[in-house]
């Protein structure tokens, strides 16, 4: 599943000489306008994992944190991509 925010921040400036900037015509001789546009993504991607059913792991030992077991899974993978994107 993918899913995502996007937002658009825009901002108008007018900087300048105070008072002679804002007198019109002349003014653009003593100012700026300046109009600045941020945009930004989030994207989140979650990936399901399928399980044994729990009638099938009641009788098996619990195999310990399974949560950093993952990671450690993942972290090592990164590390291989990684390290293949270098040569």
């Amino acid at each position: 599943m993918i899913g995502g925010l996007y937002t658009t921040d825009e901002t108008f400036s007018h900087r300048g000489i105070p008072l002679l900037k804002d007198i019109p015509l002349v003014g653009l001789l003593f100012g700026v306008k300046n109009r600045s546009v941020v945009e930004r993504e989030l994207i989140i991607v979650l990936q399901a994992s399928l399980v044994d059913p729990i009638t099938d792991r009641v009788g098996r030992p619990r195999q310990g944190d399974l949560i950093d077991a993952e990671r450690d899974r993942r972290g090592q993978r990164l590390s291989r991509a990684l390290g293949e994107a270098d040569q």
